[in-house]
């Protein structure tokens, strides 16, 4: 996950947090919690490789 902060206005920050894994996804239990605890949530997971053979 990366981590970006935005300053909203004097003492106020929003943080974004961009979650690049596959199996999380928007709602679910990490995105609710997050949330609650005032970040925005950015989901963009990246393609899982193939599994060598």
């Amino acid at each position: 996950m990366h981590d970006t902060t935005t300053v909203l206005e004097e003492g106020n920050t929003v943080s974004t947090v961009l979650i690049t894994t596959d199996y999380l996804h928007p709602g679910d239990d990490v995105d609710t919690l997050l949330r609650a605890h005032g970040h925005e949530t950015v989901h963009s997971p990246r393609r899982r490789a193939s599994p060598r053979r």
